[in-house]
């Protein structure tokens, strides 16, 4: 499975804007949402060190559209299936946030559970600007 850090995908919109303007498109932040993926049953992140790059690829998104609202939103499939472990997921990056200087009172938390599917792409976390 090839995850890619939020680093490297780009705004078509933007991409397709340069080209038509005939220039290319050099400064383009990357979009969200923003993914942490995590190990089967816990709130352990695969990729530690892909983990912090998109965080801090995250944070400095959020700066760069000042201070908006954060959602982070956690999931868990059908093997875990549990409300409590998705919310545990969001709050971990929650605390990973806050230590990057995100306020808390900016963050909001959700927690899915997707009952009907044992995927280990459904186990993550998205941040997404509001």
């Amino acid at each position: 499975m090839w995850v890619l850090s939020a680093r490297f995908r780009v705004s078509l919109f933007a991409a397709v804007l340069g080209a038509v303007a005939g220039r290319r498109a050099f400064a383009v932040l990357p979009m969200g949402p923003f993914y942490i993926d995590f190990k089967f049953g816990s709130t352990e992140v695969y990729y530690r060190d892909l983990t912090e790059r998109t965080l801090h690829d995250f944070v400095e998104l959020w700066k760069k559209m000042n201070s908006h609202p954060v959602c982070i939103v956690g999931h868990s499939d059908a093997g875990e299936a549990s409300e409590e472990l998705s919310r545990a997921r969001a709050e971990w990056v929650k605390d990973q946030l806050v230590a990057l200087d995100i306020p808390p009172s900016l963050i909001t938390i959700e927690a899915e559970t997707h009952s009907d599917v044992p995927d280990p792409r459904i186990r993550r976390v998205e941040i997404i600007l509001r």
